[in-house]
Order: structure tokens, then sequence, then C-alpha cells
């Protein structure tokens, strides 16, 4: 990123447009005096064919020796050589050489021949609408346009042939210094620091809507670097500000909680003993039943609060181990929690080049199957037996299983209670929510006193942390539920 922690993001804008325009307008500059100087260039070459062709009307080639332009009157004996188009081992011209060939009619018809290393020359790009020396001054013009090592012969009617040599006009050397290089390198260079910076400057606000939209649920509260432009580190302060009063906002509602619970206990505690004096036995167990279920109303709702308020560090951890962990604590204490650790892994022999098997044999590797990654372990285990408390009131029987894919940790608790009905599926992971069968439950007095609707708040709470999902759905083989923990599995 960008080093942008001392400027604003009007300066970084601005900036950017003045940087934009400078390079702008020096790519106009440079253009211009390419195109300036090869035109300037281009029209000095017209002239010298201007010169030549009045050269060649005053027979007098000499003249233009004065123009930096190489004469050579050919010699007698080699003339026919010329009229006979020999030009192998000819004193000026190699074999090597590219002929083009063509005439000019006019009072005194002139004939002329290119010759030309790279390539032939193209006669059509001559114009033939303008007059004899504007014909000849276009040929120099194109002769410098499409450089090239170039002699051009010329005799006029039955006169002598004439060679002629401009490389100060004709050669690629000659051409000035091609500016619109620069140019490029400047438009290059201007849209990679355009590219670069207008990626660079929206940046600290992604980050810091992705550290807010990650770090801030559930109270799961993390201050946030000040960094970028002064207007992001702005923002980054005002959250960060919002999240300390957020902090004490929720230690003041514990604390007033907590509070209450206390100075709620005593007259609780007087009416529970005031309701034992009632001497109807079903009047007395009425108000005794809401009076207990008042207070872990109470008590349900201070331990929902001081969890979301809870700060664990996650750290790596074997899933198996912590899973079995919880269930034998269970099963010392009679209950029936079976766990099953995720199944063996099992591959079969296949047909290869150098063994060819039908109906392979399947293999299994008996030893422990390890699943770790990276969470918070108290709240998971605190989520675990949520889910297994749950399961034991309405059930007798809890299996807890796991499983994990590439990208994922499935923990599923499943139970032999009596489920719940279909509609309820999506609400009954709502703090204070009950279904239909836990209500007739309590009224029936199977459930005692103690289920006021948050196990499983807690839970989706713990899950939503951890980035994870919590499915609920009931279960066909055992009657009951059977909820899934999925976890992403961070390393």
């Amino acid at each position: 990123m960008l080093p942008l922690n001392r400027i604003s993001l009007l300066t970084a804008i601005m900036s950017l447009a003045l940087f934009s325009m400078a390079a702008g307008f020096s790519s106009l500059y440079f253009w211009n005096k390419a195109y300036q100087g090869f035109e300037a260039h281009y029209q000095k070459s017209y002239l010298l064919g201007l010169k030549i062709y009045d050269a060649s009307q005053q027979q007098e080639f000499n003249t233009l020796r004065n123009s930096n332009v190489f004469v050579t009157n050919v010699q007698a004996d080699q003339q026919i050589r010329m009229d006979n188009k020999v030009i192998l081992k000819f004193s000026k011209i190699s074999a090597d050489y590219k002929l083009t060939e063509f005439n000019i009619n006019s009072a005194n018809p002139i004939k002329i021949r290119i010759y030309r290393q790279k390539q032939k020359f193209k006669i059509a790009d001559i114009p033939i609408s303008v007059s004899i020396a504007d014909q000849i001054g276009k040929l120099s013009y194109t002769l410098a346009q499409k450089c090239d090592t170039t002699i051009m012969a010329f005799k006029v009617e039955k006169k002598d042939w004439t060679l002629i040599t401009a490389p100060n006009y004709w050669s690629c050397q000659s051409k000035p210094y091609d500016w619109r290089w620069v140019t490029i390198l400047i438009l290059v260079f201007a849209l990679l620091v355009i590219v670069v910076v207008s990626q660079n400057i929206p940046k600290p606000f992604i980050h810091l809507s992705r550290i807010f939209k990650d770090n801030v649920s559930h109270f799961n509260l993390t201050k946030l670097e000040q960094d970028g432009t002064k207007e992001s580190q702005s923002i980054a302060l005002s959250i960060n500000q919002y999240i300390e009063a957020e902090e004490i906002r929720l230690a003041k509602r514990i604390s007033f909680f907590t509070a209450m619970s206390h100075d709620l206990g005593t007259p609780a505690t007087r009416l529970r003993l005031r309701a034992e004096l009632i001497e109807d036995d079903g009047l007395r167990m009425k108000f005794i039943r809401d009076i207990d279920h008042l207070t872990e109303m109470i008590k349900g709702s201070l331990h929902f609060m001081r969890h979301e308020a809870e700060k664990e560090a996650a750290r790596q951890i074997d899933f198996g181990s912590l899973l079995e962990t919880i269930c034998n604590d269970y099963q010392d204490m009679g209950h029936s929690v079976i766990y099953q650790p995720p199944a063996d892994f099992s591959f079969k022999n296949v047909s290869t080049f150098f063994a060819n098997r039908k109906g392979g044999k399947t293999h299994k590797l008996q030893d422990k199957r390890i699943i770790t990654g990276s969470c918070q372990p108290l709240n998971i285990k605190r989520a675990v037996e949520n889910l297994i408390d749950n399961g034991l009131k309405f059930g007798s029987a809890v299996i807890v299983s796991l499983e994990a894919s590439f990208d994922f940790i499935h923990i599923l608790v499943k139970d032999n209670g009596k489920g719940v009905l279909p509609q309820e599926l999506d609400k009954i992971a709502n703090a204070f929510y009950q279904g239909k069968n836990a209500k007739q439950a309590i009224n029936n007095g199977e459930l005692g006193f103690g289920s006021v609707g948050l196990g499983l708040a807690i839970v989706g709470s713990i899950v939503d942390v951890h980035k994870g999902q919590l499915s609920i759905e009931n279960s066909v083989e055992l009657g009951g539920l059977i909820i899934e923990i999925r976890l992403p599995r961070l390393t």
C-alpha cells in the first residue's frame, strides 16, 4: 500500500489530477516536437528533389554537392552496362540492391532507377497529377520517409547516367530523434502511476469496511488500525471511540443485570418461603414453579450477557479430544452420552500398468484420525455442553459425532427426544423462544424449572463468532433433533 498517511483524500485526488494533466501536456509537447522534426526533415528532402530536377534540366548535377549530396557520373565504358540493367559487380551498386525503374514523360524524357537494400520502391507512392518537379520532390520526400540505403540513377533523354546518393536525407541515420518514444514512456508511466494510486486510495476504506464487518458482530469488538488517508484515519478513530463507548455501555449493562439479579434474589427467596406456607398443594406448586422459572430467566439472561461480553483468544486444538472429554464427563455423571469418532480412511487397490487387479481390496487406516483447527476452546465446549444438556432435557440419550472436510469441521449432536414442529425449526435458536413440545413438557413438570429458551441462542452466538453455521433438523432415526455446528477450518 502506498504511504498515504500524511495526506488527505482531497489532496491525493488533486495531486493525481495535476499529475495526469502534466503527463498529458508533456506527451503532447514531445509528440508535437517529433512531428515537427520529422516534417522538417521530409520537407528538406522534398526541396532536395526539386534541386535534383533543376539540376537534371540544366545538366549541372555538380551543383548538388553543395547540399551534402554525392553525385557520381557513370563512366563511358559502363554506360552500356547501365542501359542493359547489368548491375552485377558495378562499382557503386551490388547485387543485393532491389531495382525499381520508371520513366517520367516530359519534353525531355527522364529515366529514373531506384536501388534500395531492403525492399523495392513502390511507384504508386508518387503522385501523377502534379508537375514533374513535384513528382521528383515527392519521390525524394518518400525516400526520406521509408529510410533505406538508397542510390538513385538519373538519366535525361539520351544523356549519360548519373548516380545520386543522399545519406543525409534518405538514410535512417539522417532522421531526427524520435521523441514519440518519450511520449509513449510518459504515457505508460503516467498510466501505471494512475492505476497504482487509484487502487491504493480506496484500499484503507475497503480494509476498514472488511475489518469492521468481520469483527463487529455479537460484541466481538476489535479496535481498528488508523492508517491510510486522513479521512480513513478519522473514520477509524470515530469507530474506535464508538467501540470504547459500546464496551463501557456493555459493562454497565452487565453490572446492572448482576445487581438486579442479586437484589431480586432476596425477595424471590422470601416469596418461595411464603409459598411453602400455602396449604393447598396444587396452588403451592404453581407458585413455586413460577418463582423458580422467574429466577432461572434472570440467571439465564445474566449468563447470556456475560457470554456476549467475553473475549477468548482462538488457538489450535484437537476437536476429537475435546469432544471425547466432554462426553466422558457426562458419562461419569451417569448420563447416556456417546462420542462417535471420525470414520477411518479407506481406499481400494486399482489396476495399474504393473498390476491388473479386478475387484480391488478395500483397506482401512486403523490409526486414530486427528482433526485439528483454530477456535475458541472454552466457547466451543460451552456450545457442545448446551446442546448435550438440551438433548438430555428432552430425551434420555445423546450421540456426539465429528467429521471434517477440507474446508469445514462438522460437529453433530443427536438426541432421542420429541423433536420440534417443522415450522419451528427456523425459530428454535432465537433467545427465549420455546417450542410447543418444550412448553408442554414444562407445564407437565417434566423439565423441572430450568428451561428458559437461551441454550440454543448462546450456541448460535458462539457459532456466529466463529463465522460458522448452525443447522437444526428433526431426526428420523432417533426421533429427536440433529443439530450440526459447521466451523470453517481455519489454520
